[in-house]
């Protein structure tokens, strides 16, 4: 049976053979951690930015939904990762990172943040978030790097979206 891109709550069973139908049996899924059984579409879609990372408005060529599909979860990573500037003097400490908005049709989608001297983000669960629409726009916009004197913003992005 083919089912994507749905949660299932329950189910009732049974089996039919040569003896006839067997008894039935009902299963619930809701205790689970999504609430459900996620069936989802499989694949996944990529946006990647090389290079030095900097503030920047459609950080990446936009890309377009092939069809409706819900979203298992969203992450990214870095080769480099971003760094904070030496402290000066010693005692103030500055914590920097990388902040970046995934946009489906100019609205935010979601926020991902990789922490200074880490090359990966947060993952977004897509459970609850509204499926990305067929024909859609996926742009990126980069809202935060570190940016003081002798720090390091950060280096070829990849943020990964899978379905």
């Amino acid at each position: 049976m083919l089912l994507p891109d749905a949660r299932v709550a329950a189910a009732t069973f049974f089996v039919t053979n040569p003896f006839g139908d067997s008894p039935t049996s009902a299963a619930c899924f809701t205790s689970t951690t999504d609430t459900g059984l996620r069936t989802l579409s499989g694949g996944q879609y990529s946006i990647q930015v090389a290079g030095n990372l900097a503030v920047e408005t459609n950080a990446a060529p936009p890309l377009v939904v092939s069809g409706t599909h819900s979203v298992w979860n969203i992450s990214a990573m870095v080769s480099d990762a971003p760094m904070n500037a030496p402290a000066v003097p010693p005692a103030q400490t500055t914590v920097e990172w990388i902040q970046m908005d995934l946009l489906v049709n100019g609205a935010v989608y979601c926020t991902l943040t990789i922490p200074a001297g880490v090359t990966y983000s947060n993952t977004v669960n897509g459970y609850g978030m509204a499926p990305l629409p067929a024909s859609g726009l996926m742009t990126l916009n980069i809202t935060r790097v570190p940016q003081a004197a002798g720090s390091q913003p950060g280096r070829d992005l990849t943020v990964t979206i899978n379905l």
